[in-house]
């Protein structure tokens, strides 16, 4: 999965823009996302589209070997003037993609197709999932494609800054698989838990999922990834250097990092057996739990046998016979097995990981 963040260069001096650009460049780190709407918006201290904040930042980027996408709507590009100059001027000023935040008109289309600039759709004004909304989707998306190749087509999802008005995961869902029907990959924004609220001072992150807004950003990116989102950008002003390395570690792995809290009795033996296998749940997946038996052959005697709470993790020991070894992940409360040692339970945080595991590689992390 791809990542990015994104920039506003209005509220950031140039050195701390160089600084931040090139820490995320050094981590692998390949888009970057600007925002031309949000004076329009009434964002205080937001920048007009023609600021010479915006061309710094691009030409900056650019340096980096990093791709620019710029927010637009039909009123951004009105001001530019006809399609042909509009387009022309924001591919002259360096950017490589165009975001549409509302559908864009088919003589932008036209001139988007003839420079090679990639659109960007709103994959939030799609609702496939509804009776209405799938037809809407599809006449939007094939008025798209009649204009521009699938390659020169792109989705991104909205971000928002405002607690409690973010996406459900389900519509993230639905709206990914649907553009992937299409041949149309899909972006999403997560959130920084240390950055500053600068887009709204009583917000706390700006992410495009609700349920994920406090989440760490790795497994939030876990969480979109497995969800059908192919890119995961941060949506808020800076991220730490802890926040950037640990998204783009997570994002580069195959398998979702699953961090744990071992016991304290757990052996160490068990912990380095556990980190050094990728697992995955079974094709028939249990309704009460997530079942890995890659690690069948580890033998381990029988302790802490006693009730297995929803999120705890277990080894089967010595008396499961040929079960022993095998790992399990609680999906609710269960009972004590005899068979089974309780040795750790998957961390809070990633609880919103586990009912989207099912076919799915993952890895046993210990919290940090």
């Amino acid at each position: 999965m791809r990542v990015g963040i994104s920039l506003y260069p209005e509220f950031m001096d140039d050195g701390v823009l160089r600084s931040y650009i090139g820490n995320a460049a050094a981590l692998g780190y390949r888009r970057v996302f600007l925002s031309f709407l949000l004076k329009e918006l009434r964002f205080q201290g937001a920048a007009g589209p023609e600021s010479p904040f915006f061309d710094r930042a691009i030409a900056c980027c650019h340096e980096y070997g990093i791709q620019v996408t710029a927010d637009v709507n039909d009123q951004v590009m009105d001001a530019f003037g006809a399609p042909e100059d509009a387009v022309s001027i924001l591919a002259h000023r360096g950017l490589d993609v165009i975001r549409a935040d509302s559908a864009l008109p088919g003589g932008i289309l036209n001139a988007l197709a003839r420079t090679g600039l990639v659109l960007e759709l709103n994959a939030a004004d799609l609702d496939p999932a509804s009776p209405d909304g799938y037809s809407r989707a599809v006449r939007e998306v094939e008025r798209l494609l009649s204009h521009l190749p699938a390659g020169q087509v792109r989705g991104c999802f909205n971000f928002y800054p405002r607690t409690g008005t973010g996406l459900s995961l389900s519509r993230v869902r639905d709206t990914s698989v649907f553009l992937h029907d299409y041949g149309i990959p899909a972006a999403a924004f997560v959130s920084s838990l240390s950055a500053p609220p600068v887009l709204h001072a009583h917000g706390r992150g700006v992410c495009t999922v609700e349920c994920l807004r406090d989440v760490p950003p790795e497994i939030a990116a876990s969480a979109l990834g497995l969800c059908g989102v192919d890119e995961v950008l941060f949506g808020d002003l800076s991220a730490s250097q802890a926040e950037l390395s640990a998204l783009s570690a997570a994002c580069a792995d195959s398998a979702v990092r699953l961090p744990v809290v071992y016991c304290r009795d757990c052996p160490q033996e068990v912990r380095q057996r556990l980190a050094e296998h990728v697992l995955t749940n079974r094709e028939d997946s249990p309704e009460y739990v997530l079942r890995a038996t890659a690690t069948r052959g580890l033998s381990v005697e029988p302790t802490r046998t006693g009730p297995r709470p929803r999120c705890s993790v277990t080894v089967d020991n010595s008396r499961s016979a040929q079960y022993r070894g095998e790992i399990q992940i609680m999906l609710r409360d269960m009972p004590a097995c005899e068979e089974a040692n309780v040795v750790g339970f998957i961390h809070p945080d990633a609880w919103v990981l586990l009912p989207l595991l099912s076919g799915h590689s993952f890895r046993l992390i210990p919290y940090e």
